[in-house]
């Protein structure tokens, strides 16, 4: 556990929460960017532009987990009007939100962590019903979750089988009073933390007393990120919870925040 050396700072199992991050670099990446993923090694960054299609491309990592050191291109895929990407049960599995057409869709991939060799029709799908933003799924497969910024709601239910999101059920919702839209959000590698970026320049981290249950979610830590990123749209856990990534859609942008 990484977290050991802090044990004690407040935070649930010694993570210390977002108050403690503070800023480390900003690189300049591409435009028109949705969402970023990482492989779990840091060796790779995928990264998803959104357009009609939009398009997956994942680049290599001079140094783990070091957005200073992207690198070139090893992949690439075009792919519908999605607004989220997120590999899934160990990269045997892809994950996207499709925007327009209010679906969340699970491709099951030949090659891991290459959305180039995603096989169709897709493992399973799930509509949604409403324009979604980022979807994520608890790391067992057993819970899918997604936001409506309509509402300022995050939705989870429940999956069975695995990764099967078709079958979902048990719909509860978490609400959340950001003061601005929010669009990307995460939950740690722990699932006791769920983040959101929001567009006025605010992080905001909600503890979950159980892990990957929404109703469980306590009061928010805020973290300011506006002196460096105007207008954030993705915030990503990365390296074991010790980095937090936040892209900027205006400034193209990717930040770093650490311990």
């Amino acid at each position: 556990m990484l977290w050991h050396k802090v044990q004690g700072a407040g935070g649930i199992g010694g993570y210390p929460g977002i108050s403690a991050f503070s800023y480390v670099q900003q690189v300049s990446f591409g435009s028109g960017l949705r969402d970023i993923t990482f492989k779990p090694d840091g060796s790779e960054i995928s990264t998803l532009t959104y357009g009609q299609p939009g398009s997956t491309v994942s680049y290599s990592m001079g140094t783990n987990f070091d957005i200073s050191t992207i690198g070139s291109s090893v992949d690439t895929q075009g792919i519908t009007t999605s607004i989220s990407i997120d590999y899934i049960d160990n990269g045997n599995k892809g994950m996207i939100s499709d925007f327009f057409a209010r679906e969340i869709e699970i491709f099951s991939l030949a090659t891991p962590y290459r959305f180039s060799s995603f096989t169709t029709p897709q493992f399973s799908k799930r509509s949604t019903g409403i324009s979604q933003y980022h979807a994520r799924i608890s790391p067992d497969g057993s819970r899918v979750y997604w936001n409506n910024s309509a509402t300022n709601q995050l939705i989870q239910e429940d999956v069975s089988p695995a990764f099967a999101i078709a079958n979902g059920t048990n719909r509860q919702t978490m609400s959340y009073a950001e003061t601005g839209i929010v669009l990307g959000w995460d939950i740690n590698s722990t699932g006791e933390y769920v983040l959101f970026a929001d567009n006025s320049g605010i992080l905001r981290e909600y503890p979950l007393s159980t892990p990957y249950d929404l109703t469980t979610a306590g009061s928010p830590t805020t973290l300011d990120v506006s002196a460096n990123v105007g207008a954030p749209y993705v915030a990503r856990y990365v390296d074991s919870d010790t980095k937090i990534i936040v892209m900027d859609r205006v400034a193209n942008t990717l930040t770093e925040y650490g311990i």
